[in-house]
């Protein structure tokens, strides 16, 4: 399924969406939402919450940096050809 999300304005009780050409004489399904019932997906952070945040994010061992840096060499040696 392909979703496209556009934010725009209503002018004159009308909304002018254009679409990509494949939906051309297809039916679609439109919801309108106005922007301030959009729930935000991100939360909002000052920034000391923020640094907080990234102070308690995840860590990593040194075994799994290894295995990070194994796994990136490997991909290095991929070709277009072996898919």
């Amino acid at each position: 399924m392909e979703a496209i999300r556009l934010i725009t304005q209503v002018i004159d009780n009308q909304v002018n969406i254009e679409v990509p050409y494949h939906l051309n004489n297809r039916e679609v399904e439109v919801i309108l939402l106005p922007i301030e019932t959009v729930p935000s997906v991100v939360p909002k952070l000052d920034k000391s919450a923020f640094l907080q945040f990234l102070k308690n994010g995840p860590t990593f061992s040194d075994q799994e940096l290894e295995h990070i840096e194994d796994v990136k060499k490997e991909f290095r040696h991929w070709t277009l050809d072996a898919f």
